[in-house]
């Protein structure tokens, strides 16, 4: 993407002359970009909530895997945020933030009476102001932002001290709007996958014609087995590259030497091109040509990329390709969706390594025609997809 980070070598001279401790957080400049002395930090902007309730017994608490994702801790104990009414517990719109990673969340109502564990930072300020700090940390720039600030840390984790020393990004009223938009959009998708995060199920069933893999995995084998499956409309096939072939520069070979973009999980996650390889390492039958996506399993869910350019396979990426490439969108769309994940997940209950596989992801079934899978905001909404949009609104 266009933005870089403010994390520039400086030369300067830090007193730390009766010090008891320092963080190196002081030493290495990381701010969001185009930050300056004159924009408020959001220390300046911000009140900081902390956890209050101390559970003696065991309760269900949430947990923020990421911008669009909370998990259930079905047997927490300790301290707690509890969302709810007044000043010393986090409320609905309050930011809630991974003390592991520094993804945010702003506190849907839905999660009202609900528990929070404690390893996250709690804090409240104006609209204006979470909305652009939510859109900062969540975009792309801002997600490698967090990975500094973690690396730099005396501890595990994102520190306070770096948190509230960020500068806040000024953001126009129109930008405004449109970062408004996305978080609804991604209020409603958090809080139903919050809903769906229920405790195990216990059935009897009978084996007769049924895999027992999928009679482990979900409470509804049959809705997995139902309607056509994806290979019925595309051709799916797997890279070959490995990663000894593939180089970090296309200028690392000799010129008269060819070489080709790779299609890597990287690639699929962020659509930005890292690695290369000799044309020659891969046959014509594993490289994937304009139109054509390329898939990859990431923190749980299928992830998928539109490819603009011809492009080698990287051999834990699957490559689609529409016998009728005006329907690739609707491939795309459907492979976004929380049924495609769902089967999938189901289809690979078993397997100690979940990775993307031609075969399973063929397994997968429509519950509609093709052509009713439309590519919509809410159902392509991915973390990786969301940083990109954000990037764009907010650095590009």
């Amino acid at each position: 993407m266009g933005a870089t980070l403010n994390n520039s070598y400086l030369s300067k001279i830090k007193d730390l002359r009766g010090r008891s401790a320092w963080n190196l957080n002081e030493l290495i400049p990381v701010d969001f970009p185009d930050a300056n002395p004159e924009q408020p930090k959001v220390r300046e902007s911000f009140q900081v909530i902390k956890p209050t309730n101390v559970l003696t017994g065991s309760v269900s608490a949430y947990s923020v895997v990421d911008a669009l994702t909370v998990k259930e801790i079905s047997q927490y104990r300790g301290p707690a945020f509890f969302v709810g009414d007044g000043q010393k517990v986090l409320r609905p719109g309050d930011l809630a933030i991974s003390m592991l990673d520094g993804s945010a969340i702003i506190i849907a109502p839905e999660m009202k009476g609900r528990y929070l564990s404690r390893f996250h930072w709690g804090l409240r300020g104006g609209d204006a102001e979470k909305l652009a700090l939510w859109a900062a940390l969540n975009s792309f720039t801002g997600v490698k932002l967090r990975r500094l600030l973690v690396e730099t840390v005396q501890g595990p984790g994102l520190s306070l001290s770096g948190l509230l020393g960020l500068t806040l990004p000024v953001i126009d009223t129109n930008t405004l709007t449109e970062i408004r938009q996305l978080w609804l959009q991604s209020t409603s998708v958090m809080s139903m996958r919050a809903k769906e995060a229920e405790p195990s199920w216990w059935r009897t069933t009978t084996l007769n014609g049924l895999r027992w893999n999928l009679a482990l995995s979900t409470p509804d084998p049959e809705r997995v087995l139902s309607g056509t499956p994806l290979r019925d409309y595309v051709e799916i096939f797997r890279g070959r590259i490995g990663s000894r072939k593939s180089i970090e520069s296309e200028n690392s070979f000799l010129n008269d030497v060819e070489v080709m973009p790779i299609a890597n999980g990287s690639f699929v996650s962020t659509g930005e091109i890292d690695k290369w390889a000799r044309r020659e390492s891969s046959s014509q039958g594993d490289q994937l040509m304009p139109g054509d996506l390329a898939v990859s399993w990431r923190n749980g869910k299928l992830v998928t990329q539109k490819v603009t350019t011809n492009m080698l396979l990287r051999n834990n990426v699957v490559g689609i390709r529409a016998r009728d490439g005006e329907v690739i969108d609707n491939v795309r769309a459907f492979m976004s969706t929380e049924e495609a994940s769902e089967k999938w997940k189901a289809l690979n209950a078993t397997r100690t390594v979940q990775m993307a596989s031609p075969k399973l992801i063929g397994d997968l079934r429509l519950s509609r025609p093709l052509s009713e899978y439309k590519t919509e905001i809410g159902d392509s909404f991915a973390a990786p997809q969301l940083s990109l949009w954000l990037e764009d609104l907010l650095w590009n």
